[in-house]
């Protein structure tokens, strides 16, 4: 039977141990990695703080010993003049002269005389030839007729008042002989440009009269006459009458 070895052990130091537990905690621990790597990093900040500081320290000391080495020099020595010109002194620069400029004079010119040309004057308009009056019709005027045959009826036309006044409250009947004549009514006021409308599909009684609906005189009409236009339709023949009613404001 070979004879055999046992391993031989070699015992950890405790540097050891501290570094092999710091190892498994770095790999197992994400809390513990986290924690190091913020405390490296503070240290790291100090550690540079503290690099500034103390070079900062070291520079001001420096220069602090500079200065007073050149102060007593300068206080040892008797010759201020360092050789130079004025710190203060304003630089100047030699330039070439340019004589002054002396502009031309400008061309002498008459001053250009006012247009005689006369301005144009309007053309005188065309004078127009006055057109016939007619001379207007009072009651019953008849117009043309139509349809081929005779209108054989009579229209007449009685206003309610008399005369017209602005303002105020009116109306027109028609009379015809015989009755059932078929109306449309337009009456203008004079001046006014106003008209009142009474459209088909009216006509005469039995006894051969029909009054339109009450209507106001527009207030705006004036003196002169009112024009009440009448279309009369009888069997199948259609015939026109005008009437002229008295107005007043």
């Amino acid at each position: 039977m070979a004879r055999g070895y046992a391993p031989v052990m070699r015992r950890r130091s405790g540097l050891d141990r501290l570094i092999y537990r710091f190892q498994d905690r770095w790999e197992t621990d994400r809390q513990f990695r986290a924690m190091v790597s913020g405390v490296l990093g503070l240290v790291t900040i100090i550690a540079l703080c503290s690099c500034m500081g103390v070079v900062t320290t070291i520079a001001n000391n420096t220069v602090a010993s500079v200065n007073a080495s050149r102060n007593i020099g300068v206080a040892n020595s008797q010759n201020a003049d360092t050789g130079i010109g004025q710190i203060q002194g304003v630089p100047t620069f030699p330039t070439a002269t340019v004589p002054a400029w002396q502009p031309g004079s400008s061309p002498s010119a008459d001053v250009i005389p006012d247009s005689q040309t006369p301005l144009p004057s309007p053309t005188p308009l065309p004078t127009g030839t006055a057109l016939p009056t007619a001379t207007p019709c009072q009651t019953n005027c008849g117009g043309g007729g139509g349809g081929g045959g005779s209108f054989d009826a009579t229209v007449g036309g009685i206003p309610n008042p008399a005369t017209w006044t602005a303002g105020n409250s009116a109306s027109f009947t028609v009379t015809s002989s015989p009755g059932g004549v078929g109306l449309a009514i337009i009456i203008t006021f004079p001046n006014s440009g106003f008209t009142v409308l009474d459209e088909n599909g009216h006509m005469t009684d039995t006894s051969g009269n029909y009054t339109t609906k009450p209507f106001t005189v527009p207030s705006a009409s004036t003196s002169g006459k009112a024009k009440v236009y009448i279309q009369a339709y009888y069997n199948g023949v259609e015939k026109d009458f005008n009437f002229f009613v008295p107005c007043q404001p």
